[in-house]
């Protein structure tokens, strides 16, 4: 699912809809709408959640991001992720009639972050990667900041506790739990979280495997 395509040589339609897009914000600064015009609503991310999986499958913190666009949102709608400038992607994808489609990225550097952008056909999407952030051994500690692209009406975090692990504890603390899979998973909710506002959370361990 995350196997890039590169690039052809002339303009991808993401490039065309990114440049169409800007141009368009730009001519609405210089005429804005007329009086008694109302502003097209804001796109948001209806319903986000955000799981961080340390160790899950790899020794790094899987991330995985699904969430489905407001009904307003013009599709196709270009989605761009602000991750880590180390960080692997493992699948940009959308989600129609139940089924999980790869959707073609293009990866850019911004600083100490990678900014990864693809187009989604419809409003479900879903966005994984890799961050390699945990440190020590056997005692371990990790660090993850969330950053969204749209304003997340409705945001579930879940942090999931690895497999053979002790002493699990995060900060900020998690007042609600659930269990599935032999897992533990410390929950979180927010509502209305501000695009490009980064959730952060910490966690310390023990494991000896």
């Amino acid at each position: 699912m995350n196997n890039r395509v590169s690039r052809p040589a002339r303009r991808s339609p993401l490039i065309r809809a990114i440049i169409v897009s800007t141009c368009a914000l730009a001519l609405g600064a210089v005429f804005p709408p007329p009086a008694g015009v109302a502003a097209a609503p804001a796109v948001t991310i209806t319903n986000l959640s955000a799981d961080i999986w340390p160790e899950h499958d790899d020794p790094r913190v899987l991330i995985i991001y699904r969430g489905t666009l407001s009904a307003d949102a013009p599709l196709p709608y270009p989605l761009a992720f602000a991750i880590p400038a180390g960080a692997q992607v493992h699948a940009a994808a959308y989600r129609r009639n139940g089924q999980l489609f790869a959707a073609q990225y293009q990866t850019s550097r911004d600083g100490d972050q990678a900014r990864v952008t693809f187009l989604v056909p419809v409003r479900d999407f879903q966005f994984e990667y890799y961050a390699d952030v945990i440190a020590g051994q056997p005692q371990r500690a990790f660090a993850v900041g969330l950053v969204f692209p749209l304003l997340a009406e409705s945001l579930q975090v879940s942090v999931e506790q690895p497999l053979r692990s002790s002493d699990f504890a995060l900060t900020p603390a998690s007042t609600r739990t659930a269990t599935g899979g032999g897992f533990t998973y410390y929950l979180y909710t927010e509502e209305r979280w501000p695009a490009g506002k980064v959730w952060s959370i910490r966690g310390t361990y023990r494991k000896d495997d």
